[in-house]
């Protein structure tokens, strides 16, 4: 904790001083794992992030021709070499050199689709909390680490952030400096030396000295708890019976057998592949077969303007594709077969039923189809179409809302809340009142 402590925090009140330090751990966290974070999430974990978000992020990529993660190695080496660039040169040049030609980088790198808006803020942001942190060692630690952080990200998604972050714990904690613990008073715990760690107590609570640094530990008064303190001493020295480095070896291995069990690039899935449904329109056709309709969004349509977005607005925000099938899964299948991208339904928020298809054979068939899909999200609004088919509804196009979705469960929403007129009803909903017995579903709760 040394590494985030400044002269500056004892000389001002303990709150002031607890809420600036916790600022430092903050930003220090993030000059570590942002840019990993954002290849995680860009990379693997899609469902996560807002559908407007990531129709945004979507569109500055569609122009760029590289992963995530060399997208973020490009610019976090660049980064380096600027940094590096303005401390060797004069002080009077210096500073202006490493302004100008991140500026100039980052805006000629956007223009020429080299990398997307998006991953120049989070190079910034990163960049610019790397300058909290007081101590140099720390932050040029950080800096090395960082790009470790953004390999396990591409290699295991947020499971690779999490393995980097246990091994650098248990690394840390392995180490001595003078033959005191590195993460000492934290490993070993020592409660009485945490008032000046994190969160920095009162002066008058602070009482002892570092303990692992002195034996005479009371800076004032008589310490009621020093029989509490021996006894802490002697169950640290009893747990010190296994070795450090044991224990660090033994933990490394059961990290390295967990890495089998996690998702590594088999379930990667670039922004660039995917072809983002915003809603499902489900009707029966005449021979009994399960028709689907699917608005599929246009993220360089739906962000016109952006760089890396292309298209402009001229072109449609959606595109819709349909097909035809025994069942949902098999209509998926063959509607994908015509799709250059893979049909990604974790940002699908509407689904439609025809008002035909609910009649006759009822919803149960359909909302197992969805439960059992590991991707589709069960709070997605389930709607019947009253008076015209699921695909009518799915294909129309609305003047405002750049996504015809959007349009539909905004309407809902106000309508419900002013008028009472429609109940907005999710999947999970819907399943539960199926499950129970006591629940009935009206036909009108989804119409």
């Amino acid at each position: 904790m040394q590494f985030f402590q400044s002269a500056e925090d004892y000389y001002a009140r303990f709150d002031i001083a607890t809420s600036i330090r916790l600022l430092r751990i903050f930003m220090f966290m993030i000059s570590l794992i942002a840019p990993a974070t954002y290849v995680a999430v860009t990379t693997f974990h899609q469902e996560m992030v807002p559908t407007t978000l990531i129709v945004a992020i979507a569109a500055q990529r569609e122009a760029v021709p590289f992963p995530a993660f060399v997208e973020a190695l490009l610019m976090e080496l660049t980064f380096e070499i600027l940094r590096e660039a303005g401390i060797r040169l004069p002080k009077a040049i210096g500073s202006a050199v490493s302004i100008v030609g991140a500026l100039v980088i980052g805006q000629a790198a956007v223009q020429a689709s080299i990398v997307s808006p998006a991953m120049v803020i989070i190079v910034s942001i990163t960049a610019i909390a790397s300058f909290a942190t007081p101590s140099f060692d720390m932050a040029i630690s950080a800096r090395l680490i960082r790009f470790l952080f953004m390999i396990g990200a591409a290699t295991f998604g947020f499971y690779g952030i999490i393995l980097c972050l246990l091994m650098m714990v248990v690394h840390l904690c392995s180490l001595r400096s003078f033959g005191v613990p590195y993460m000492a008073p934290f490993a070993p715990f020592i409660p009485v030396n945490n008032g000046d760690t994190v969160i920095r107590l009162p002066w008058w609570t602070l009482r002892q000295r570092p303990r692992l640094i002195t034996a005479n530990t009371v800076r004032e008064g008589e310490i009621k708890t020093r029989i509490l303190l021996h006894l802490v001493v002697w169950l640290i020295g009893t747990l010190k019976k296994v070795t450090i480095m044991k224990r660090k070896s033994v933990f490394l291995l059961l990290m390295m057998t967990m890495t089998f069990l996690l998702t590594s690039c088999w379930s990667k899935k670039e922004l660039t592949d995917l072809a983002i449904v915003a809603a499902l329109g489900v009707d029966k056709t005449k021979d009994g077969r399960y028709h689907i309709t699917l608005q599929i969004i246009n993220p360089g349509n739906v962000a016109g303007g952006m760089q890396g977005g292309g298209g402009g607005t001229q072109s449609p925000p959606i595109t819709i594709y349909s097909a035809s099938g025994d069942n949902v899964v098999e209509a998926s299948r063959r509607a994908s077969g015509r799709i250059s991208r893979r049909l990604y339904y974790a940002h699908t928020n509407l689904v439609v039923v025809g008002e035909k298809l609910a009649k006759e054979e009822g919803i149960n068939t359909l909302v197992d189809a969805f439960d059992r899909d590991p991707e589709f999200r069960n709070t997605s609004t389930l709607v019947i179409a009253n008076h015209s088919s699921a695909a009518d509804l799915v294909k129309t196009l609305t003047p405002v809302d750049k996504i015809p979705a959007n349009k539909v469960l905004k309407t809902l929403e106000f309508t419900e809340r002013k008028w009472g007129e429609n109940v907005k009803t999710s999947l999970q909903e819907v399943m539960k009142s199926l499950e129970s017995p006591e629940e009935e579903l009206s036909y009108q709760d989804f119409v």
